[in-house]
């Protein structure tokens, strides 16, 4: 499971996986330092995908319409804000709002849409960054996203490749894909490629 917050991401791997997933990511951040010309990530693309095959299941994805913003700030800070965060996320104004909540160490991430955001600013110090966000959805159909690895990797590679940047959200059954406003038609075409089965809805 892969969550991106402001300033930190997040892994969550089973606990007896814990320490080989620790030796292999230690080895993938001294492979990021190696010269473009080098492609440590090509195979993995394509033995993700053969995985995804063997379940003989496809991702759905999604565009949501949703336009979101980021934000942080120091969780002490957004202590001044309780009631405003408790009406966003048990009383939302409108249904199928996009609100997700993260923290971290003394850190809170905060991704939302305007309206939210500056419901949240006008009692708490945010930093918001200023480019807005749209959303791909990834569904994981009958089969789940935990039992399945490289489900991340076979969909951040093609765009990290293309120099799309993204935040990625899991959740038990459904996966965010986060892209800049600007980015998402690119991003969709990217993700219908032969490397990687899905069906775009």
């Amino acid at each position: 499971i892969y969550l991106s917050t402001f300033k930190s991401d997040l892994i969550l791997v089973h606990a007896e996986n814990f320490e080989n997933a620790q030796n292999i990511l230690n080895d993938k951040v001294t492979e990021i330092g190696k010269p473009k010309g080098e492609d440590p990530g090509a195979s993995i693309v394509f033995s993700t995908a053969e995985k995804i095959q063997d379940y003989d299941a496809a991702m759905l994805l999604t565009a949501l319409d949703h336009r979101l913003y980021l934000a942080h700030g120091h969780r002490d800070a957004v202590k001044s804000g309780s009631l405003e965060l408790i009406k966003l996320f048990f009383f939302p104004e409108k249904k199928g709002r996009y609100f997700s909540y993260t923290t971290f160490s003394d850190q809170v991430s905060i991704i939302a849409d305007e309206p939210s955001i500056n419901i949240l600013k006008s009692k708490v110090e945010l930093k918001v960054h200023k480019e807005c966000w749209q959303v791909i959805q990834v569904s994981a159909g009958t089969w789940g996203f935990i039992s399945v690895p490289g489900v991340v990797s076979s969909l951040a590679l093609p765009l990290a490749k293309n120099g799309v940047s993204i935040y990625y959200l899991s959740t038990f059954d459904t996966d965010f894909i986060l892209v800049k406003e600007t980015a998402r038609d690119s991003a969709l075409k990217l993700l219908q490629t032969p490397t990687t089965p899905k069906t775009l809805k």
